[in-house]
């Protein structure tokens, strides 16, 4: 956006506010109209008026009116410049929101001219690193130019030189740290805060042009701002010196800064003759206070750590991670949980990887040693091994379009339901395909952007997607540009280097498709349209499963969205798959052979098609003529030949391409020399496939579900329970409900319905209140513990990147914090206990070692020190022999569950509620259940689905506290609302609506009008056009009549 129309605002409103101050005033003075208080004496008031006392009091209230708008514009630049929001005062809430709108418009004057900067103090940029404590993101120095390490030392030259600013020539680069904005923030107030001088907000601007976009008076909670660093932290980076926040352990920095939590001692002796602020010195390694610097030793002075006992002796000096997504295969006795375990690797998922990979081009974490070995590990019984191994390939594609057709259903949602999960039966095969994606998503993605940026299309043969690179094999010499390297017919790029997208490029190769895995671990796909005929012989068994292999990829593979695959012989079991891509056809039915044999017989010049056909026979019993017909019409269609014929009965026949499968599952083609296991899809694998896709089309929204416990006050989402609520009366409901007012007053101020509103605003039963607080006395003390700037108990992060601080043996865990992570939120979702066996089976791990990593999680949660007794007690002795025993945290906090909790309590107090859905909205740090260990949380795909709960529990409350603050003309809380419930679930159409109401509100038409455009009339989820506008949306869009805000030319939804 223009800075230019910014400026003219600004100067504008500058203008306006001057001429009432001064002019007003100057106006009256002017044509004497000034008060006389002797005007309002008995007697001038006794006495007959001639008009002067009438002109005498509308002098006073000219007066009066101007002396109460000054003020509150006073105010208001005081409030403004403070980054605080004023109080309202009773029966001047229009005024004072008058002038609140137009100081922040002056304020653009003064934020976006750039030549106000010369006459302000401009300090010198300083740098130091801080964090936040839970649940606010961790602020840090920006280090991203540093070259990734292996993370078991932290060279302090390397972080100077990252963190020094660069001069080249004349210009100095500034070097910043990243923060993110919370709700009442204004640049003023950071500049103040991390940078000593409010003055400084200018470098603020100067720095973020692109992620303020010309409108720094508009600052949303949750955008990420570059500050720059403060004076001396550079320094101290480059000595090697860390500033201890709240929450931190010596344990914990010592795993941060050198790789190792046991090397804590270097750190303290380090830090001994370190004079801290106050004079203290540090004593003891046990008592550090937030603010105070520590020294950390450079790499080669810290006392190198003992390993672990389970350590390989190759373990004692890792070596850096690789920048690869998948790790090689490691030694029986050696583990690197700085990769994510490759579920490609074979059928059965063993790897011995448990932390969070990266997508290629990203930095890979630290390799540190794990306490399990494969032994330790199990396959799970759910694991689908044709979206695994050999067709993981298959598993990720087939994930990211069941992720597309869910995000679409969000659109329907209404408030006060959850999509439907599928039924158990179905969970083996989204858990296999979510596996799979977890790691070779981002590379599918990768290839499909590599693939569309060839521009002219050269004639493809073959690719093997690697874990870091893609080979290109081409039917004739080509010459291709860079980052593509190579000669000849063999081209390569690493897909770090794959240019990033043009959007509405036609797919340049809609029949590739994966056939299997290489021996190299290189996945192989062939170019069908290319080969145009092949013949496949070797076992019936493989066969089958390889041409269902190839059926279903080509439905779900994202550049074939313009092909259609016939299939004859192979049964029903694909009919249902993606939107009618796949066509099977009962014995008998082969009129297509012969149809598509004349439609590309009749081709005679070449063309650029825009249909696709792959035939896929899996029978003899065909009509011969026809078939040869289309063999024919194929072979000698000029150009490109836009289908291809896979014959799965017969013998090699000369110009076909001859694939042979063997008894062991290996694929042969010997005029490609290529010898792979094969990819393959069973009969069972291909329905569970087929109905997951079909049950993400329907419009499949239910209730959320009630608590189990009987006596529970609130369902799973934390919505007060149907005993404890009421209908709504006809028009306003009162205090008992959180939306006191008539239905109507919500939906002319917000994005809602009288349907939302009944639902999501009830009324409270009388006895509400009491029951809840007495079921729930401790929340208030709970939420101060969360709150506290130190570790006072350990706390789980649900609602956003998954995380967890705990007050216990930090050493217990170092090794694989990941995996403790999961497990230990795995025992929070399941509040009534866990049998050992129940968690080996949801870990892929053998009950043996469920005890031992129960023990290392013991001994880091610690002891509640509000109790006295462990957060994770022995396991409970079972009542009855029977009954397994429990493994079951206590007092272990977790922002879901004081999400609900707040929710629960805030619906029980109606109107006065609104303050504890605030609260609970500020727990929510992102979308939840993020960063998680890649290919792993399989288990949070069964039973409640608590992701899908708890995002639309946040969209909910954000539209009740977004409904809230527009019918109270609190528009900053709107906004803040909105954003939160919006950056929680992105693809909720509630949620967007209330983002787009939201800006309306605030003046940012622009932005309203564009979200309403591209992300509701022409959003799109898939390769799909944009879909039928849902009703609820359409019924808000008409009674905001918004639909005149988009040119309708440009609507194609």
């Amino acid at each position: 956006m223009s800075t230019l129309p910014t400026r003219l605002r600004g100067l504008a409103a500058a203008a306006a506010v001057l001429a009432f101050v001064v002019g007003v005033p100057a106006l009256l003075l002017a044509i004497d109209a000034t008060p006389d208080p002797g005007a309002f004496s008995w007697p001038r008031l006794t006495a007959p008026d001639d008009g002067t006392l009438a002109l005498e009091v509308i002098t006073a209230v000219c007066w009066a009116a101007w002396a109460v708008f000054t003020c509150q514009l006073l105010a208001s630049i005081v409030f403004q410049l403070r980054g605080m929001r004023a109080p309202r005062l009773p029966g001047l809430a229009v005024p004072q929101l008058a002038a609140n709108q137009l100081v922040a418009t002056a304020a653009l004057l003064f934020v976006a001219v750039p030549a106000v900067a010369a006459f302000l103090p401009q300090p010198r940029a300083q740098a130091s690193a801080t964090a936040a404590p839970l649940p606010e993101p961790r602020l840090t120095v920006d280090l991203d130019q540093v070259a990734a390490t292996a993370g078991h030392t932290a060279a302090a030259a390397d972080v100077a030189e990252a963190t020094t600013p660069k001069e080249t020539g004349t210009t100095v680069e500034r070097t910043t740290e990243r923060y993110t904005v919370k709700r009442g923030d204004s640049l003023w107030k950071i500049a103040e805060q991390r940078l000593g001088d409010g003055t400084r907000y200018v470098e603020l601007v100067d720095l973020n042009r692109g992620v303020l976009d010309g409108r720094p008076d508009f600052l949303r909670p949750g955008t990420v701002l570059h500050v720059p660093v403060p004076d001396g932290s550079a320094d101290d980076a480059a000595q090697g010196a860390y500033v201890v926040q709240p929450g931190d352990t010596l344990s914990e920095i010592a795993k941060d800064q050198l790789g190792h939590a046991d090397a804590y001692p270097s750190i303290f002796h380090a830090s001994r003759d370190t004079a801290q602020a106050n004079g203290a010195h540090l004593t003891d390694p046990d008592m550090i206070r937030p603010g105070w610097k520590l020294t950390i030793p450079a790499s080669g002075d810290h006392e190198t750590p003992a390993p672990p006992k389970h350590a390989a002796p190759s373990e004692r000096s890792p070596e850096p991670a690789p920048l690869a997504e998948d790790p090689p295969p490691a030694p029986a006795d050696e583990g690197r949980p700085g990769r994510p375990e490759d579920p490609a690797a074979d059928s059965s998922g063993e790897s011995a990887g448990d932390s969070a990979g990266r997508s290629a081009g990203e930095r890979a974490e630290t390799s540190q040693p794990q306490d399990t070995t494969p032994d330790d590990e199990t396959t799970p019984v759910w694991l689908l091994p044709g979206l695994t191994g050999a067709g993981a390939v298959l598993g990720a594609a087939f994930w990211l379009v069941l992720r597309a057709q869910r995000r679409t259903q969000l659109r329907y949602r209404r408030p006060g339901t959850i999509m439907a999960p599928p039924p158990p039966e179905l969970a083996p095969g989204e858990k296999s395909a979510r596996r799979a994606a977890s790691v070779i998503a981002p590379r599918i993605e990768d290839l499909d952007m590599a693939l569309r940026s060839l521009a002219p299309m050269p004639r493809l043969l073959s690719v093997e997607l690697s874990e870091e690179h893609i080979e290109l094999a081409l039917a004739q010499a080509t010459e291709l540009p860079a980052p593509w390297t190579g000669s000849d017919t063999c081209w390569r790029i690493a897909l770090a280097d794959v240019p990033a997208r043009t959007d509405d490029v036609f797919p340049p190769y809609p029949l590739l498709v994966s056939i299997g895995r290489a021996d190299t671990g290189a996945f192989v796909f062939l170019n069908l349209e290319e080969l145009r005929t092949v013949t496949v012989t070797g076992d019936e068994a493989q066969k089958s499963a390889f041409a269902r292999h190839l059926a279903a990829e080509l439905a779900v593979n994202p550049w074939s969205i313009v092909a259609t695959v016939d299939l004859l012989g192979l049964g029903p079991d694909l009919a249902a798959f993606n939107l009618g891509r796949v066509r099977t056809h009962p014995a008998g039915d082969t009129d297509f052979i012969a149809g598509l044999a004349h439609d590309l017989g009749a081709l005679e010049v070449p063309y650029e098609p825009d249909d696709f056909n792959a035939a896929i026979i899996a029978t003899a019993n065909r009509p011969e003529p026809d078939m040869t017909a289309l063999r024919t019409a194929i072979e000698r269609v000029p150009g490109r030949s836009s289908a291809a014929l896979v014959e799965l009965a017969g013998e090699p026949r000369p110009g076909s391409t001859h694939f042979h499968l063997t008894t062991e599952g290996r694929l042969q083609v010997a005029s490609l020399g290529i010898d792979i296991t094969a990819a393959g899809l069973s009969e069972d694998e291909a329905r569970a496939c087929a109905l997951l896709l079909d049950l993400t089309i329907e419009e499949r929204a239910v209730p959320v579900p009630p608590s189990e416990d009987p006596d529970a006050v609130s369902d799973l989402a934390g919505a007060l329970a149907s005993p404890l609520t009421e209908e709504r009366p006809t028009g306003a409901a009162g205090d008992t409900s959180l939306l006191p007012l008539a239905p109507q007053v919500y939906v002319d101020a917000a994005a809602t319905t009288p349907e939302d509103v009944q639902v999501l605003a009830p009324c409270a039963t009388p006895d509400a209140r009491a029951r809840v607080e007495a079921a729930d006395p401790d929340l208030d003390e709970d939420l101060a513990r969360w709150d506290s700037p130190t570790v006072t108990s350990a706390k789980l992060t649900l609602l956003g990147p998954v995380g967890a601080r705990t007050t216990g043996d930090a050493k217990a865990t170092a090794h694989r914090r990941p995996f403790y992570v999961e497990l230990l939120a795995y025992l929070v979702l399941h509040p009534t206990g866990a049998p050992g066996t129940d968690i080996a089976a949801a870990f892929a791990i053998k009950p043996d070692r469920v005890r031992v990593d129960i023990s290392h999680l013991r001994r880091w949660l610690g002891t509640n020190p509000n109790t006295g007794k462990l957060y994770l007690p022995k396991a409970e002795t079972p009542a009855t022999a029977d009954t397994p025993a429990l493994y079951k945290v206590h007092g272990v906090l977790c922002d879901l569950d004081l999400f609900r909790r707040l929710r629960t309590r805030g619906q029980s107090r109606g109107a006065d509620g609104i303050e504890d859905l605030v609260t609970a909205l500020r727990l929510v740090t992102g979308e939840p259940f993020t960063d998680l260990r890649k290919d792993h949380w399989a288990w949070l795909l069964d039973g409640e689905r608590w992701d899908h709960i708890m995002t639309s529990a946040i969209v909910d409350v954000g539209h009740i506290v977004t409904t809230h603050a527009l019918a109270n003309a609190d528009v900053e809380l709107a906004l803040w609302a909105a954003q939160t419930a919006y950056v929680a679930a992105p693809y909720d159409e509630v949620a967007q609506l209330d983002m787009i109401q939201a800006e309306t509100a605030t003046g940012n038409e622009e932005r309203a009008s564009a979200d309403l455009d591209t992300k509701v009339f022409n959003r799109r989820d898939d390769e799909l056009p944009p879909i039928e506008i849902p009703k609820r949306s359409a019924q808000i869009v008409g009674d905001k009549n918004w639909g005149t805000r988009i040119d309708p030319t440009r609507r194609t939804g």
